[in-house]
């Protein structure tokens, strides 16, 4: 009877003529030329496609700054206006930070007969802008009511 042994043998590692400082033979390993270019057009491929919508976030970003901005300083402007005199003139346009705002004012006659005193309703539209951007970021509508001769509807009126 005969009896067959497998015995397992191990590769001889790939000396490339080079040995270590004893004089045993080292082995080399290292990633191909090939290996090296395709992973090379991998991470290519990936910054193309991660840099233009890493880009358009960062931009949308921005302009969600820009607008909360926008918001503050318009309501800054209504805060203002509610509180600012009939019979003076009202402030038309600045510049704060990046962001440019306008003021348009109309006057409207309620058409109060002589015996009472006449009363004018003032309309305000704030516009805050950037600069170079032909629409606004937010734009505002307020009306305000008040007496020519007398205080506005925000400050408080006697009772008769």
């Amino acid at each position: 009877m005969m009896v067959l042994t497998l015995t397992h043998a191990t590769p001889a590692p790939q000396t490339h003529g080079s040995r270590s400082p004893g004089g045993a033979p080292t082995c080399v390993r290292g990633f191909s030329l090939i290996e090296v270019l395709v992973s090379l057009a991998v991470c290519a491929l990936f910054l193309a496609v991660l840099l233009p919508a890493s880009s358009a976030a960062l931009q949308r970003l921005r302009l969600s700054q820009l607008q909360v901005q926008a918001h503050a300083l318009a309501a800054e402007k209504i805060e203002l206006l509610s509180a600012w005199p009939a019979r003076e003139p009202v402030p038309r346009e600045g510049t704060e930070g990046s962001l440019h705002w306008s003021v348009l004012q109309t006057a409207f006659d309620t058409g109060a007969g002589e015996e009472s005193p006449a009363a004018s309703l003032r309309q305000f539209r704030i516009r805050v802008e950037v600069p170079g951007n032909p629409s606004p970021l937010v734009e505002l509508l307020v009306q305000r009511l008040g007496d020519r001769s007398g205080p506005s509807v925000f400050e408080p009126r006697p009772a008769p």
